[in-house]
């Protein structure tokens, strides 16, 4: 696929069919600053772009994550995904492929996933809103059964209420220091447990980032602060004398 073409079709009447931004790449659209080059959370990843798109991520432990963006097909059923993206392991077997059908601003809105293992596999299906400025204002998870609503003030995430096998609202405070770099953590700062739509994230998909880094997040039982360096997200629970390495990332050149 030649990464550098655009769909230049319009929408029509075909049910589904949705007219998908093509002025910029969805990676030059969401990302102003410096593009992440690796990303040690729970698992290192490395990235790796191509015009404005995340083509590949070679994880740590051997695996890859493939992108494949059918949306530049003009030629495309509205009924195909727009983007797939297949984790392939070391030995050669497929892990799992996502499926993916964006919206009017580009971002995901619905993605149905298949992973497999010795029993067979499993499916599930997630969904996702954005309000008009491309912040995620809501996904339901489908692997967790979780829902997350976020709520978003002057520009960064202030709230997040978590329903489903697992319920827990959050508070969420920032400093003035600004998030140049668009970096996003779901899982070790928002502690939204969503597995491998993080990538959709990197790939310029699922939104764009809070505009500040954030300092605090206090729920009923859990009070975290959180110290940002150049390569890396430090943390502490309850004012505890000691700092924690979450997070790990460089950038590319």
């Amino acid at each position: 696929m030649e990464l550098v073409e655009k769909n230049p079709s319009e929408s029509n009447e075909d049910e589904g069919d949705v007219t998908i931004p093509t002025d910029k790449a969805p990676v030059e659209r969401v990302f102003t600053g410096k593009l992440v080059s690796e990303v040690d959370d729970h698992g290192l990843d490395r990235f790796v772009y191509e015009n404005g798109f995340l083509t590949q991520v070679d994880g740590g432990d051997g695996y890859t994550i493939t992108f494949e963006y059918n949306y530049l097909n003009a030629d495309k059923p509205a009924s195909d995904p727009d983007v797939r993206y297949t984790m392939v392991l070391a030995d050669g077997s497929v892990s799992y492929v996502y499926d993916v059908w964006l919206n009017e601003l580009g971002f995901a809105e619905r993605i149905d996933s298949r992973h497999y293992d010795e029993y067979g596999g499993f499916d599930f299906q997630s969904t996702c809103g954005y309000d008009e400025e491309g912040h995620l204002v809501y996904m339901n998870e489908g692997r967790e059964e979780r829902e997350y609503s976020l709520v978003w003030t002057d520009g960064d995430i202030s709230h997040i209420d978590i329903q489903g096998s697992y319920t827990q609202s959050t508070d969420f405070t920032y400093s003035g220091l600004s998030n140049d770099n668009n970096l996003m953590f779901f899982y070790d700062i928002y502690d939204m447990d969503i597995e491998e739509l993080k990538y959709l994230y990197w790939a310029g998909l699922l939104g764009i980032s809070p505009k500040h880094l954030v300092t605090m997040s206090n729920s009923d039982d859990e009070h975290y602060q959180f110290e940002w360096e150049s390569d890396k997200v430090l943390y502490r629970q309850d004012n505890e004398s000691s700092w924690i390495e979450a997070i790990l990332f460089s950038f590319a050149e």
